[in-house]
């Protein structure tokens, strides 16, 4: 199945998929929850959930769900929504590695998806672990041999990823309402149909931005800063709750413009 059109844009003839990975037990998840789904309604993805939140359960079914690819998929849609730091999300007995999830929907370990367009929108906090970067080489043909030059693509290209929290900062989520991502996402999906996805998560960072926040958010992580906590070469601090927020963190690995 060719991925590319000759004017730049991702074709968009075959099956488009959406797997919603969410950590239920966060209040106002229900309403992100809700605005994926209508999301996925609007523009024709099939929309599927994890049901297990475990480290090897989730993992397992993450696993299962790739293997379930054809040919005909012409894009995914990824939605991760749990508390977390940064370069992890946490599970009800441990942590799981961002990292580790998005590999196995690279251009190595998915060949069903080579060269289309993947989204990864991550609703979690990035608190104050390092992240690792993959160690794994950079181009499939480490792996590969007798084949073509056309057909050796770049392991982490084709994908669009999205943070609501940029690295050091709490993702904002409000118990009766959601998250301002999915509530911001929603208005500009709806009525902003000629746009590529870049540009419409452009538009999106620029409304949440732009908000006032109300007060009464919780952030999608754990454990907050202590008050007063001392800090390697840095003064006492005088904040009491960590910083939140405000920009999204987007990543564009894409190599073609999307539109849906």
């Amino acid at each position: 199945m060719i991925a590319h059109q000759p004017e730049g844009r991702y074709t968009m003839d075959g099956r488009r998929l959406a797997l919603i990975v969410c950590d239920k037990s966060r209040e106002g998840s229900q309403h992100d929850f809700q605005r994926v789904l209508e999301f996925g309604a609007q523009h024709g993805f099939s929309c599927y959930e994890t049901t297990k939140f475990t480290e090897v359960g989730l993992m397992e079914q993450l696993k299962d769900f790739k293997t379930s690819l054809d040919e005909d998929v012409c894009c995914l849609t990824l939605f991760i929504m749990a508390h977390g730091s940064l370069g992890h999300i946490n599970v009800s007995d441990g942590q799981i590695e961002l990292q580790r999830i998005f590999e196995m929907f690279d251009n190595r370990r998915c060949p069903a998806l080579r060269g289309k367009p993947k989204l990864f929108v991550i609703q979690a906090c990035r608190g104050v672990e390092v992240e690792r970067c993959s160690k794994q080489p950079c181009f499939d043909a480490s792996e590969l041999s007798g084949v073509k030059q056309e057909q050796l693509w770049p392991v982490e290209s084709d994908a669009l990823f999205v943070y609501a929290a940029c690295p050091g900062n709490m993702a904002i989520r409000y118990p009766d309402t959601g998250s301002p991502l999915f509530e911001e996402m929603n208005v500009v999906f709806s009525q902003s149909d000629s746009m590529s996805m870049f540009d419409r998560f452009t538009m999106v960072n620029g409304r949440l931005v732009k908000r006032i926040e109300r007060e009464g958010f919780k952030t999608d992580r754990l454990w907050q800063i202590p008050k007063n906590l001392v800090m390697p070469g840095m003064g006492r601090r005088r904040e009491t709750t960590p910083p939140v927020a405000k920009p999204l963190h987007i990543v564009d690995r894409l190599t073609e413009k999307w539109y849906l």
